[in-house]
């Protein structure tokens, strides 16, 4: 949990691949939920949807380019960031569509 994370950087949360992939995939990961203890609810959901990343990356779905980090690589086809909306990364959706999975078994 990270306090003022929103505040700081404007993100409910994120994951990171924190290791050079093997074979394509991932298997170091960190995550970062900003602490919100009157929001539980927003923290688990935001848990959800970065818990579907972690899923992503360690599966081969989703990789690094290592050289540009403002491009990752989403089953083998190429993402720049800065180009594309954040609603339409691929990888952003489907995300979504987990967490909304989970969330239902939760609530």
């Amino acid at each position: 949990m990270v306090h003022d994370l929103l505040e700081g950087e404007g993100i409910h949360g994120d994951c990171l691949a924190d290791d050079f992939a093997v074979g394509g995939k991932h298997y170091e990961f960190i995550i970062r939920i900003d602490f919100t203890p009157e929001n539980k609810e927003l923290m688990i959901t935001t848990l959800a949807h970065e818990m579907s990343h972690v899923k992503q990356y360690s599966c081969g779905q989703l990789r690094y380019d290592y050289e540009n980090s403002n491009i990752s690589i989403w089953e083998g086809e190429r993402f720049d960031s800065n180009t594309v909306e954040y609603e339409e990364l691929p990888w952003e959706i489907d995300a979504l569509q987990s967490e909304k999975a989970l969330m239902s078994i939760y609530c």
